[in-house]
């Protein structure tokens, strides 16, 4: 299933970082839970969070950088710093967010599990979230929206908001919709973050993963907008203007 994921992404460079990750939780997952990826739990990805930061016990995990057909090859070089974390926990949610509309997991055990800054977010509180069932049915009531009376672009506006916030993990106060195109950093290898404002008005970076980043992309074409990033306007909305509701 993890293969088939990685298929979808044509940079190369983008695809071996993601399995990177997928291979890291992976091994995880078997040798210290001793349980599969569908078996994990959110209990589990909080876990796997701390581990991120200090994947013990050293001897198992952490190595130099070497071959891995070498004996002394392990999955770190070390512990992952605050934002590197995070950025994996945004691949792992996509990785999850994908599986679950595959049918092949119920849950997405990262769906509320991030890090920003120094601090990491409160355990994720599953009682308020959608099931995977009730997800998809959200989904596809938000496609048949203009049959309702909503004008293309109100629809349109609404999906991405809703596709932005299920891949981000964003609660709704949270999500950048005062934002624009400039507040969207890209880094060497290919990640992209953007500028939020969080709880207790703390600002921070979230990291985007390939959900929300299609999610962008399609708002922009449909908008009538540069899709590609050299093009951008920094002046533009990351959301579109809301239109009125058809009458």
């Amino acid at each position: 299933m993890i293969g088939a994921w990685l298929a979808l992404h044509d940079s190369p460079h983008t695809a071996r970082a993601y399995r990177r990750e997928a291979e890291r939780l992976l091994l995880w997952a078997v040798v210290e839970r001793r349980q599969s990826l569908s078996s994990l739990t959110t209990e589990d990805a909080i876990a796997y969070r701390a581990f991120l930061r200090r994947p013990l016990p050293a001897a198992r995990w952490i190595g130099p950088p070497c071959r891995r057909s070498s004996p002394a090859w392990r999955p770190f070089a070390r512990g992952l710093s605050v934002r590197s974390a995070a950025w994996a926990l945004t691949v792992l949610r996509a990785l999850f967010a994908w599986l679950v509309d595959q049918h092949y997991v119920i849950l997405n055990p990262f769906a509320g599990v991030t890090m920003r800054g120094g601090a990491a977010r409160t355990a994720f509180d599953a009682a308020r979230s959608l099931t995977g069932r009730e997800w998809t049915t959200v989904r596809a009531l938000a496609e048949r929206l203009e049959r309702h009376g909503w004008t293309v672009s109100a629809a349109q506006r609404l999906r991405f908001v809703l596709d932005f916030g299920y891949a981000t993990g964003l609660r709704a106060h949270e999500l950048p919709v005062a934002a624009t195109l400039g507040d969207i950093q890209a880094e060497a290898r290919g990640t992209w973050w953007v500028d939020v404002t969080g709880k207790g008005a703390k600002p921070g970076f979230v990291a985007l993963p390939p959900l929300a980043r299609d999610a962008l992309r399609q708002s922009l074409k449909a908008r009538g907008l540069p899709v590609r990033r050299s093009r951008w306007q920094p002046a533009t909305p990351l959301v579109g203007r809301w239109a009125r509701r058809a009458t």
